[in-house]
């Protein structure tokens, strides 16, 4: 497997997360009232999307916002890996493979950029 998409990934991701502002909103939704109530906040705000929430409240009980950056960014490099994958059987590039999965990573929306802007995004494992 060719290095290109995990470099890419890695490379946008330093580039792009210390510049973006996380959405207050955010930040507010997934601060629990208490301790016991932790679980129930992360379910009841997002009904239609029960996987990555309750994959965060499993695996980052005391920190869901960091959970949340980490399962998405997770799911970001997964997703990456397989979109090189999936290219290199049907494009033999390399650079055609390298500028596809460079404004793959790079678009406003993509789940790299938009995670850092938005914690408790639940999308980024649609794209696995």
């Amino acid at each position: 497997m060719s290095v290109a998409a995990p470099v890419s990934a890695a490379t946008v991701a330093v580039i792009a997360v210390p510049e973006q502002e996380p959405a207050q909103a955010a930040v507010a939704a997934a601060r629990p009232v208490c301790a016991a109530d932790r679980h129930l906040v992360v379910l009841a705000s997002f009904p239609f999307r029960l996987g990555t929430p309750a994959l965060v409240a499993w695996l980052f009980p005391g920190n869901l916002l960091l959970g949340f950056k980490l399962v998405n960014l997770a799911a970001c490099l997964l997703s990456t890996v397989l979109l090189t994958l999936w290219l290199r059987r049907f494009l033999e590039n390399p650079w055609l493979r390298l500028a596809l999965i460079a404004a793959y990573l790079t678009q406003w929306h993509a789940p790299l950029r938009f995670t850092a802007h938005y914690a408790a995004y639940t999308d980024p494992w649609l794209f696995v």
